[in-house]
């Protein structure tokens, strides 16, 4: 994840698009074709994630919604719940570890 998110972020923008120029920009893309491949993994990658926080997002509510509804069967189902939170916020923190977040500058009226 550290490389594809260090050539996403960093190599592929500087050096393959091309601002303006269509076809300079799919030259570059013909010419290195496995950085443009890996910059789509990492896109991938980031998606997947997401998805795993919105089911994590889900099993706290059902973990919540068992403690009081059926809490004969929370000890049975609570572990198959920690599964997608385990994975997709462990995933977040080191994803936001090796790509960052993006700063803008914010423009006043």
């Amino acid at each position: 994840m550290a490389i594809t998110g260090g050539l996403g972020i960093m190599y592929v923008p500087a050096n393959i698009i091309v601002v303006g120029d269509i076809t300079a920009t799919a030259k570059n893309m013909m010419d290195s074709e496995l950085f443009v491949r890996l910059s789509v993994v990492s896109s991938l990658i980031s998606q997947t994630i997401f998805v795993f926080l919105v089911i994590g997002c889900f099993s706290y509510l059902l973990e919540s919604f068992m403690s009081f509804f059926l809490p004969d069967y929370q000890e049975i189902i609570s572990p198959y719940l920690m599964l997608p939170l385990i994975i997709g916020e462990f995933s977040i923190i080191f994803w936001l570890l090796i790509k960052g977040v993006k700063t803008t500058a914010i423009i006043a009226d």
